[in-house]
């Protein structure tokens, strides 16, 4: 339990290093996946894993490493080469776009 805590904090750390070092993007449009707020990124455990493709073609891969959008209360997040849902409403938010699409 320990060691599975500690490699958590640790790949939390190398995640927002990663954000802060790539800095944020604006959003892109309502079109176009923008990236992925704290909440969502802190709650991928609930997320179920969806698949490396989404039916518009668009590949989960390094482009959209951490981009997403809104699928009613369900954010669509690209992470680890798979696609990922996280029902905001589960956790008591809605999913919403700004500069980022997170759970609010």
């Amino acid at each position: 339990m320990r060691r599975t805590v500690t490699v958590m904090i640790r790949k939390l750390a190398v995640l927002v290093l990663t954000l802060i070092l790539v800095g944020f993007s604006a959003g892109c449009g309502d079109s176009e996946p923008v990236r992925v707020g704290t909440k969502a990124m802190m709650n991928m455990s609930m997320a179920t894993a969806s698949s490396n493709t989404m039916p518009m073609g668009l590949a989960c891969d390094s482009a959209y490493e951490w981009f997403g959008f809104c699928e009613g209360d369900h954010l669509i997040f690209c992470a680890g080469g798979t696609w990922w849902d996280l029902n905001c409403g589960v956790l008591g938010f809605s999913c919403e776009e700004d500069d980022f699409v997170d759970c609010y």
